[in-house]
């Protein structure tokens, strides 16, 4: 197994405990959350006199292709990183603390984090939240599972092909200006309340569904990776599809959807966005368009 450190980055010590959370969960509505691609090794660091997972330093994202980790590779930058044969996981920062993404066959992912992250049944105090393919919590040692309680599981969605044109689609557009926030928030706060303020919205690409009366019936968010990403495997990540209640069931998510699948295929790879696994509504909406379910997650939140 290889293990890679970020250069600068305190060494884990010598029987790491476990270490499991993961990126924020994606927001009950559309969108879901991402982690780095295929790439080349960094330098070896030793590892614990035990023999255990590789690791590998942060900067260069997983070995192998893993397209979970690939689409989002330029937002899931890691501290550290494990790969063997069938499994990969690394360790991100999240806030003040830190999240353990892990993917691969469940078993052989288990086994992965078993010898390294999790080696030692002791979840790091900095791990906060841990999402990994779902089906491995049941194969983690014992002392693991204890540590860890299962959360609501989503799926990651992927398009790599437009979609069919929708109705309504000509309403749909790029929002500009000084006030494009405060007009996003006032429709995020009518139909997606939950969701709130994230730091990262305003780097954002906000798209826009124009009703008759020239207010917004629903907005979407669009990170877009930079171009050395998006020739790596990064896609555009679509968030916070967002419908005014009044407005539902009209096809304002599709067209939204629509228009921006296709805007995002002109400039990147692939599409992509999470829902959560019971939300039948916005799978419908997701598959006929296209999506497919690229990875099952299951949430673990760290038991205090």
């Amino acid at each position: 197994m290889t293990h890679v450190r970020e250069p600068g980055a305190a060494a884990p010590a010598a029987a790491p405990g476990p270490a499991m959370p993961g990126p924020a969960v994606p927001g009950p509505a559309v969108p879901g959350p991402a982690v780095p691609g295929p790439a080349v090794p960094g330098p070896a660091v030793p590892g614990p006199a035990a023999p255990g997972p590789a690791r590998s330093s942060a900067g260069a994202p997983p070995a192998g292709d893993w397209p979970f980790l690939r689409a989002n590779a330029h937002r899931w930058v890691p501290l550290e990183r494990w790969e063997d044969h069938g499994a990969a996981a690394v360790l991100l920062p999240r806030g003040s603390g830190r999240s353990l993404v892990g993917v691969g066959e469940p078993a052989h992912l288990a086994d992965l984090l078993a010898g390294g992250p999790l080696r030692g049944a002791r979840l790091s105090a900095d791990v906060e939240h841990v999402m990994l393919t779902r089906g491995t919590w049941p194969h983690l040692p014992g002392s693991a599972r204890g540590a860890l309680e299962p959360g609501r599981p989503w799926d990651w969605l992927v398009a790599d092909v437009a979609p069919r044109t929708m109705l309504g689609e000509e309403r749909v557009g790029e929002l500009s200006g000084p006030d494009r926030l405060d007009r996003v928030y006032a429709c995020l706060d009518a139909g997606y309340p939950e969701r709130g303020r994230r730091p990262h919205d305003e780097e954002l690409t906000w798209w826009g569904f124009a009703g008759d009366d020239g207010e917004l019936a629903g907005v979407a968010g669009a990170d877009v990776p930079p171009v050395h990403a998006r020739a790596g495997g990064a896609g555009v990540h679509l968030e916070a599809v967002t419908v005014l209640p009044t407005r539902r069931r009209s096809g304002v998510a599709a067209a939204m959807t629509a228009a921006l699948t296709r805007w995002g295929l002109g400039v990147g790879p692939l599409v992509h966005l999470g829902i959560w696994a019971d939300n039948d509504a916005a799978r419908h909406l997701y598959t006929s368009l296209g999506f497919t379910v690229g990875h099952r997650v299951e949430n673990l939140r760290v038991v205090a």
